[in-house]
């Protein structure tokens, strides 16, 4: 109930049941052509929707797992919310740049990064969680991704690797999302926040200190 008197102090009055979630898929453009990726779906009876604020992305419906396709196996596309997908075009990697994800796995927004990149440059994928890595490195392989270093590292101390980027995603731990997580209310707390907003700066500033003048 903390959380509901928060937000109620901000101004904002909802319902947890008004709030709905769409699925949504990114193309990989590393593997095919976004029209030849639609066709292949629809065909299947998946029912696709361009996302308007999005490159490559889709809302979908369909009555079966997308993960059990033959497209998917073969890394045509990957399974990402919408927002999820927002950071990396706002970043806006480009081709030759040396780039930095701090919180990697399980490899959605490093393997869209490395696909606006078009493979060409270098992007340092850091992951404190070894249990995480090979999830990391099966996305990665599966989607094409062929210029990413995976590094097991607490990315609190990405500046030791004395590298200097172009550009730094930090997608920090968060406080999770009561949208699409059973039992959110009862099972967090606002003391889990401000455990999260510790680190969080602390990755702030790492993040940083590895970026080049100029930088972002």
């Amino acid at each position: 109930m903390d959380f509901f008197k928060r937000y109620e102090s901000m101004g904002v009055l909802f319902k947890v049941s008004d709030v709905t979630h769409r699925k949504a898929l990114r193309v990989n453009t590393l593997k095919i052509s976004e029209q030849a990726l639609v066709k292949r779906l629809k065909s299947k009876n998946v029912k696709l929707e361009k996302v308007p604020f999005l490159k490559h992305g889709y809302f979908y419906e369909a009555d079966f797992s997308l993960a059990s396709t033959q497209e998917y196996l073969q890394g045509f596309f990957y399974l990402q919310d919408a927002s999820s997908q927002v950071p990396v075009e706002v970043l806006g990697p480009e081709r030759g740049e040396l780039v930095l994800d701090m919180a990697a796995s399980p490899g959605g927004k490093v393997s869209h990064i490395a696909q606006l990149m078009n493979n060409q440059g270098v992007v340092v994928a850091l992951e404190e969680n070894k249990s995480r890595i090979p999830s990391l490195v099966n996305n990665l392989e599966r989607l094409g991704v062929s210029n990413v270093v995976v590094l097991k590292k607490d990315s609190r101390f990405a500046h030791d690797l004395n590298l200097f980027f172009d550009k730094v995603l930090l997608d920090a731990p968060c406080g999770g999302n009561f949208c699409v997580e059973p039992d959110y209310f009862k099972v967090r707390s606002l003391r889990d926040l401000e455990s999260r907003s510790r680190v969080q700066k602390e990755l702030l500033r790492s993040a940083y200190l590895c970026l080049k003048k100029g930088g972002v």
